[in-house]
């Protein structure tokens, strides 16, 4: 019994060298793997984020958009007011008429700039391929929605200033007509 013992202290004296390499291997397939993990991990989740901040931009885009859309409404809505007028003379109308479409024209142009601009942008973003890009695109399209707020609502401003002013110069001629036929039609004393 005693040699037997001795045996296989000896035998495993001899393989201890290999049962240490095989458990360093052992180690060193398992810290690639989880190295290997760990990356594909990160990878996916920049891949979510990216994805992330890809669809916040397109929806950025799709708000400035339909601001857009409504402010051209507005321009519309405006110039519609021309065929409700009162107008007396059939000049008149036709004078309304077409500040109306030139107003609505020149604030076409803007829609359709601003539209392309966008459409542009988005196949910037489709393209993108790092975080830091895309960030960069949404600070600039929030800047760019808080401008063309702003410009498309000081155009509607100057619009419906301009509109409102040729209506009351209308109306001071359409009063001082009055006044003149109601001077002429005094008997003079």
């Amino acid at each position: 019994m005693i040699k037997f013992i001795e045996c296989a202290l000896i035998i495993s004296g001899y393989l201890q060298p290999l049962i240490t390499m095989l458990i360093g291997c052992a180690a060193i397939y398992i810290s690639v793997i989880t190295f290997k993990n760990a990356k594909e991990t990160r990878l996916h989740n920049e891949f979510l984020e990216l994805n992330t901040l890809k669809r916040d931009a397109i929806k950025l885009i799709s708000e400035m958009t339909a601001d857009q859309t409504i402010s051209t409404n507005r321009v519309r809505e405006l110039c519609n007011e021309a065929i409700l007028l009162d107008l007396d003379e059939h000049e008149d109308y036709e004078f309304i008429n077409a500040e109306a479409e030139k107003i609505l024209e020149e604030h076409l142009v803007v829609y359709n700039d601003v539209k392309t601009n966008l459409e542009h942008l988005i196949s910037v973003i489709h393209k993108s391929t790092s975080i830091d890009n895309v960030i960069n695109t949404i600070h600039n399209l929030e800047e760019i929605k808080l401008k063309n707020k702003s410009e498309t609502d000081a155009l509607y401003n100057e619009y419906k200033f301009r509109f409102k002013l040729r209506l009351q110069q209308f109306e001071v001629a359409k009063k001082r007509k009055l006044l003149m036929a109601e001077a002429n039609n005094k008997p003079n004393l």
